[in-house]
């Protein structure tokens, strides 16, 4: 319930006196008009016809706004609701809704109904939120597109906390604009120090991975992801990017390779993304490549009646051992046997790969991660960077504790 207002109390503009009217309606349920306003004065009184109900506000000496003349309501309590409450204006609305509930593509009208009737006990409209919904992912749009151009002042805010942080923007011209030197954003990437200092400790294991973003903007994050002594898993770098192809997994794999000295000598798991894969000599022959079973075995799937013979041949300790697993694939399928000896078997299956997995055959730790970035995923570019910011400096912090005690 917002605070009532008082005889000679001042405010900073007419917008602030507006919301605490409005407030003071939705929590009396009763609504009111505006009798007259101009630059310097403003008399609102109540809809119902013959209600004393008034407030006059005029600037004072200072410019602000100054609460002159207030009447309480007395003679229109209790009777008929006006015809157009407060809470049914789509400026109440607009403001209001933002406060209980974050407004997507996804959000339905019930979700917006039923927020506002928790937070303020009253039943709205339900065209009323239909149109305030349609207005605030509207308003998205608009705040989305100013984040972008704001991208090289929080970069620069990064640089000047953590000097050793390396980031990248990467842009283009913007062809249709009359403004021939006018550009667009492509692509950002962020690596903390902290990441720089702990991958030194860490393993020497690293899954990467794509996670398509659901904001207004067609785009896509990249994450690479380390595993601690503890089997923890830790963000490292991640980069916001137009999508997965080879140009943005070369760029990414390019910073990565010269923030992360240490990336050399490692093993590098993914899907079998064919951007990342074509952008894999970026990183050197010293660079274990991996293949993630998890996604070998989502495709293997559609061979039907063969999903317990997938890890068997992936899980193999020898020669012997594979070829014996692939037969018994192959005399039950021989389309599905193909499909798997296509496959490098030193990327995936044990007994051929070269390096050290640490016991991870998966990258579903990056899995873990796009589940925790789960919301995330769908707010604007600076809310979603600012985020993974936070979460990795937390762990970052927790990490540091724990290594304290």
């Amino acid at each position: 319930m917002d605070t009532p207002i008082v005889i000679g109390e001042v405010m900073r503009d007419w917008s602030i006196l507006k919301e605490r009217l409005e407030g003071w309606a939705v929590d009396d349920h009763f609504a009111f008009r505006v009798k007259h306003k101009d630059q310097r004065r403003a008399d609102y009184v109540c809809r119902m016809e013959g209600c004393s109900w008034r407030v006059y506000a005029s600037k004072n000496q200072g410019g602000e706004i100054e609460v002159k003349i207030l009447s309480e309501r007395d003679t229109c309590i209790g009777r008929q609701k006006p015809p157009r409450e407060t809470y049914n204006t789509q400026l109440w609305l607009r403001r209001a809704v933002p406060h209980h509930l974050f407004v997507t593509r996804d959000t339905t009208i019930r979700e917006i109904l039923k927020s506002i009737r928790l937070a303020y006990g009253v039943s709205v409209n339900r065209e009323a939120a239909r149109l305030a919904c349609a207005s605030l992912i509207n308003d998205r749009i608009e705040h989305q597109q100013q984040q972008f151009c704001q991208l090289p002042a929080y970069l620069a805010l990064l640089r000047s906390k953590t000097p050793w942080i390396h980031t990248a923007l990467h842009t283009i011209v913007d062809n249709s604009a009359e403004d021939e030197y006018r550009r667009c954003f492509q692509r950002v990437f962020i690596c903390p120090a902290e990441s720089q200092l702990s991958f030194i400790q860490m393993r020497k294991f690293m899954a990467l991975d794509g996670i398509f973003l659901k904001a207004r903007f067609v785009q896509t994050l990249l994450l690479a992801v380390g595993i601690d002594a503890n089997g923890k898993s830790l963000i490292l770098a991640w980069a916001v990017v137009e999508s997965e192809n080879t140009a943005s997994w070369t760029w990414f794999l390019e910073n990565l390779k010269c923030v992360i000295l240490q990336s050399v000598l490692m093993t590098l798991i993914s899907d079998r993304d064919r951007g990342l894969l074509a952008a894999d000599t970026v990183m050197g022959n010293q660079v274990t490549r991996a293949i993630c079973c998890f996604h070998l075995s989502q495709n293997f799937k559609q061979f039907r009646g063969l999903d317990d013979q997938f890890w068997p041949i992936a899980n193999a300790k020898t020669t012997q051992e594979y070829n014996t697993q692939l037969e018994i694939i192959r005399q039950q399928n021989p389309t599905a046997a193909n499909y798997l000896q296509r496959i490098n078997p030193a990327l995936w299956v044990t007994a051929f790969f070269p390096g050290q997995n640490y016991g991870h055959k998966t990258s579903n730790i990056v899995e873990s991660m796009n589940h925790l970035l789960k919301s995330e995923r769908e707010l604007s570019i600076l809310d979603l960077l600012n985020k993974i910011w936070h979460i990795t400096m937390q762990t970052q912090y927790q990490r540091y504790s724990e290594a304290c005690q």
